[in-house]
């Protein structure tokens, strides 16, 4: 069992996994803290998984800032300054206030050739439905209104001014912005407010979101001080990850920090010694230190669930060496380290395998973050025991020198164990109990919604709506993606599919979108014909209103191809709504992105998607939620098969006549701690399955620890009491975590560790007293 030469070998490896380990974290380890990502991947076709990362990560914006003045002027003086400096902070590559005019003069040159193939939706429709004059009407009233600004050569090259008008709409996709000077700016609450968009130089990680926050603030801080009569508001897709990361620093650092502080000194109040610690925290480290190799080697990242998970897999690995150090606390003057090993190996060895059986069943749920988890679990067990077994009997051959701290407390938990143990049978009372709460309580309800698993900053929710109602629209989560076997196909739907969404913002149901603006080779055909229907119907009114014999039918063009739009100029801040053959498989359909504003009935538009062929409306929230719901029962199931898993462990190792004794610890734990959270108003999710499954595991650990003891020994209280502080301090404070599911989680392991304690000792097979009481 034992050797110089495995414990040398296992050194080796674990050095090499630290340098593995150092050579990644040089390359730069990815932390992933979005809660979408504990996620499956969206279902369907590997272009459409396609599409929907190219949204998250192009088409929804970054960071939009808001500034606003009492006047234009000094709203546009306080945007620059604000700009400026945060550029200057080195967190933004690109930060964009104005849309010069000579850009918006690009756009207008690359279009005007091809305005006689062009048309709005309400210009297609008053012409299609013998309605031309209203068009008429409206060219007359802009020549003559003195604000309009139309000038005899653009009347000369577009009597109708239709042109006019399809530049307008094509830039408009909803809300209460308009141009004004280059920049895009909105009136609400007596202020100006100027937009600006953004993207980030550096993506937010573990390590700097919480610097990257605080330096906005500090510069928004500032510039509130310089202008006290302007606001600033912010939001977009990295602030709300850069949240989710400062969450996962805090509890890193914090939660992490505090359970090793407490660990120490709890070992330092046990064992009054250093050289414990030491060993125990090295185990430790070999742990998670190859458990995060393994973990970024399978997965190519690691999410910060599975990190922060590590961080508590100090209270499960620590279980083992308390074991080997309780044993030899209590050895006496007469104890030896081999022989002490030789004598806990069978209930380490069988904890470990049942815990690996339980966790090992989370590698069966459809969650990559989860599986991540239970990856970073099972290798970090191993490696931890691994430690203890092979290197333990060689790095520690003193005895004790001083006896155990509180013998006679827990001398006297024995004495009440005993007492207890002959009505143990009784006992099962309690996890029935629990089970009858947890089916027949009233107030008790299961939530499966995927916003609930992340707490937001209110501040950063404030600004979020506050931006809202200034644009008077906002960027939804939701958005349609549009696909064809080809760029004409593609095409025609999606003018199909912005016809349908152009009815749902005239009811109200919608406020705008953006769709790909190139029309079909169709759609051009039939605008040309369309407007030479108009010009044959009222080109001769309108020169006998205006007195303008010379004016004249736009002539022809070439057809727009879309290579032409997608290559110029004018697709900037358009291109990204289109998927480039780069992104996708060869032969495979094309995808382009019609992005939603102000959504306020999704029901309308998934009627729209299902009216259309090759239109998939994605609101990832809802779906995922849904899923959520399907994956907390398969966890449900998945643990009655780590039970399963157990029992016969324990039936082949026991027998079956002690399995009552040996399962009342496991299951008590896990029905008590569900029943708790039950009758404390805490709504069930999927995280709160896993952490029964994770209860399990350790109530498992506990009770083999007392099954393996041919008596009621001491040293065994002293490794079970120990093993529930360590964990209760590890898994314990993560019910501090500002992450919700992380925080749930915690709670419900804390609980069921309790119980486990309490309920382990009933486990024990013999009803004599043991162990040597040193002094």
């Amino acid at each position: 069992m034992f050797g110089v030469n495995k414990m040398r070998l296992w050194l080796g490896f674990v050095a090499c996994m630290l340098l593995l380990l150092v050579a990644m974290s040089n390359r730069g380890l990815v932390v992933d803290a979005d809660v979408f990502a504990l996620l499956p991947q969206q279902q369907g076709s590997q272009n459409l998984r396609t599409a929907i990362e190219h949204y998250n990560e192009n088409v929804s914006p970054e960071v939009v800032f808001m500034v606003s003045g009492d006047s234009f002027e000094a709203a546009e003086q306080t945007a620059i300054q604000y700009r400026r400096a945060l550029l200057e902070s080195g967190l933004f590559k690109e930060m964009q206030l104005e849309w010069p005019l000579e850009q918006q003069q690009k756009i207008y040159k690359f279009w005007y050739p091809y305005r006689s193939l062009l048309l709005t939706t309400e210009q297609r429709h008053l012409i299609s439905q013998g309605l031309s004059s209203q068009l008429t009407q409206q060219a007359i009233s802009q020549v003559y209104s003195g604000f309009s600004g139309v000038s005899s050569s653009e009347l000369l090259s577009d009597p109708f001014l239709l042109f006019r008008d399809y530049i307008l709409t094509m830039n408009h996709s909803g809300g209460a912005v308009e141009w004004r000077d280059s920049y895009i700016i909105s009136q609400y609450d007596g202020k100006f407010w100027l937009l600006m968009r953004g993207k980030m130089a550096v993506a937010p990680n573990l390590f700097n979101s919480a610097e990257a926050i605080a330096q906005v603030e500090a510069i928004t801080a500032a510039s509130q001080q310089a202008q006290p009569n302007s606001e600033f508001k912010h939001t977009g897709v990295f602030f709300y990850a850069a949240e989710g990361m400062a969450g996962g620093q805090y509890d890193v650092s914090r939660i992490g920090v505090g359970s090793v502080i407490g660990i120490i000194v709890l070992m330092l109040i046990a064992f009054r010694s250093l050289m414990p610690i030491f060993f125990s925290l090295l185990s430790i480290a070999c742990g998670i230190v190859t458990a995060l190799v393994f973990t970024l080697l399978l997965f190519g990242k690691i999410h910060i669930f599975a990190l922060v998970f590590g961080s508590a897999i100090i209270g499960v690995s620590i279980d083992y060496a308390f074991h080997f150090f309780a044993h030899r606390q209590c050895g006496g003057t007469d104890w030896q380290a081999k022989k002490s090993m030789a004598s806990i190996y069978p209930a380490i060895s069988l904890a470990l395998l049942t815990s690996s059986l339980a966790y090992l069943s989370l590698l069966f749920t459809p969650l990559p973050g989860i599986q991540q988890m239970a990856v970073f679990a099972i290798v970090g067990l191993i490696s931890a025991w691994l430690t203890v077994v092979l290197c333990y009997p060689y790095w520690i051959v003193k005895p004790a020198l001083s006896g155990v701290f509180g013998k006679k407390v827990l001398w006297a938990w024995l004495r009440w164990c005993q007492s207890v143990a002959r009505y143990r049978r009784f006992l099962w009372l309690a996890p029935v109990a629990a089970l009858l709460v947890v089916t027949v309580w009233p107030g008790w309800q299961i939530d499966d919604d995927i916003h609930s698993l992340q707490t937001l900053s209110p501040e950063l929710v404030e600004q979020q709506q506050m931006i809202t109602r200034v644009t008077a629209s906002d960027i939804s989560t939701t958005f349609l993606i549009v696909g064809g076997d080809n760029l004409e196909q593609m095409l025609q739907r999606t003018e199909a599919t912005a016809d349908s969404l152009q009815k749902l913002v005239s009811d109200g149901w919608l406020k705008g979108f953006r769709a790909i603006p190139v029309p079909s080779q169709q759609r051009q055909l039939e605008d040309n014909q369309l407007q030479q229907r108009l010009m044959l119907e009222q080109l001769a009114h309108l020169k006998t209103d205006l007195g303008a014999d010379q004016l004249a039918s736009p002539k022809s063009n070439a057809p727009l191809l879309f290579q032409s739009w997608i290559d110029s100029e004018a697709a900037d801040g358009w291109r990204d709504l289109w998927l480039s053959a780069d992104e996708l498989a060869d032969g495979e359909p094309v995808f382009s992105i019609i992005q939603l504003h102000g959504v306020d009935n999704k029901n309308w538009l998934k009627q729209v998607a299902s009216d259309h062929d090759g239109v998939e409306y994605i609101d990832r929230a809802s779906s995922l939620s849904s899923l959520l719901g399907n994956i907390r029962t398969l966890v449900t199931s998945l643990l009655f098969v780590a039970y399963g898993f157990v029992m016969v462990i324990l039936a082949v190792r026991y027998g079956f006549a002690r399995l009552p004794q040996l399962m009342l610890a496991p299951v008590a734990a896990t029905t008590i701690s569900l029943a708790t959270m039950v009758l404390l108003g805490i709504e069930i999710n999927v995280f709160a399955m896993l952490a029964m499954v994770l209860v399990l595991g350790i109530g498992i650990d506990y009770t083999l620890f007392f099954a393996e003891a041919d008596q009621w020994q001491l040293s065994t209280l002293v490794a079970t009491t120990l093993a529930a502080m360590t964990t209760l301090l590890s898994f314990g404070l993560l019910a501090l975590s500002q992450t919700a599911a992380i925080s749930d989680f915690g709670l419900a392991v804390a609980i069921g560790i309790v119980v486990a304690w309490l309920f382990s000792p009933m486990a024990a097979s013999d009803n004599s007293y043991a162990g040597v009481m040193n002094d």
